[in-house]
């Protein structure tokens, strides 16, 4: 199996460079294409700075063609990068895989990826140009969510000057809840005992200036919730996952993923209440 492993695919990479030499190569010119009936060209080279291979990009520059009239509408766009999963090279040089995705419809939509050695300012700035040039969009009616990393921001900045920069509610939070676990800062505990702290921890969640608009009737939701309303809601959710305990019909795991997704659901909206705009949810027998 291995031997026949060794014959089909290349060897695992040195590092990027080795990785783009090989991707370069006529032999291995499949795995830089599309898996699509008409394959298109997915890899689309060495990311430099100052003369330094510092990353790989991949994106359908064939797909964006022909969306290119719906590119005109998008109005909001994120970036991020993940950090565990990324292909291991042999100097361990691949740092992070960085996405950069449209909201078309209420969907996010990847359009370019992009494995990276670092993540300076440097690097993003030649990143966010390459991006600019692939995707044809109307960057003075755009506005562009990320997370809280000054050299991206600077980057973003820098390269996309007429755009709106927003900051990630999600790290927002992340960050304040970090820094409440914090030993040193001895405020997690307090929160957990305490309804004012507890409430003034969420306030400080929902004052963000760079969050939704809807951020003061989120608070007021959250604060109003009754614990009778939540106690309910514990039981429902038990009371499901006894029945689907009990429940031995053959179509048990439809009906499980049919009704699992709008219970927990609603359980985790009434536990820690919606996100900014999104109705006040209520957990009903389906």
């Amino acid at each position: 199996m291995r031997q026949i492993r060794k014959s089909i695919f290349p060897p695992t990479p040195r590092n990027l460079l080795h990785l783009h030499q090989l991707l370069e190569m006529n032999e291995n010119r499949h795995f830089a294409l599309t898996f699509q009936a008409q394959p298109n060209l997915f890899y689309q080279g060495p990311l430099m700075v100052n003369g330094m291979l510092v990353g790989l990009v991949f994106c359908n520059t064939s797909f964006i063609q022909d969306i290119a009239v719906e590119l005109q509408n998008i109005t909001v766009a994120g970036c991020d990068g993940t950090f565990k999963t990324v292909p291991k090279t042999i100097d361990n040089d691949c740092y992070q895989l960085f996405t950069f995705q449209i909201v078309y419809k209420n969907v996010s939509y990847p359009l370019v990826y992009a494995l990276l050695n670092g993540k300076n300012e440097g690097i993003y700035t030649a990143l966010f140009e390459r991006i600019k040039d692939m995707i044809p969009l109307q960057y003075q009616n755009l506005m562009i969510i990320t997370d809280y990393e000054i050299g991206q921001i600077n980057a973003i900045h820098t390269v996309f000057r007429e755009i709106t920069h927003q900051g990630c509610y999600f790290h927002y939070c992340q960050a304040i809840l970090r820094y409440a676990r914090n030993k040193s800062i001895g405020v997690y505990n307090l929160v957990k005992i305490n309804p004012v702290a507890a409430n003034q921890l969420r306030y400080l969640e929902n004052t963000c200036e760079v969050e939704f608009k809807q951020a003061s009737n989120n608070l007021k939701i959250r604060l109003e919730r009754s614990m009778h309303t939540r106690d309910r809601n514990t039981r429902t959710i038990r009371d499901f996952i006894d029945d689907l305990i009990e429940d031995h019909s053959e179509d048990r795991i439809i009906t499980f993923l049919r009704r699992a997704g709008h219970r927990i659901d609603g359980y985790i909206t009434q536990q820690i209440g919606p996100y900014p705009g999104e109705p006040d949810l209520l957990l009903q027998n389906i």
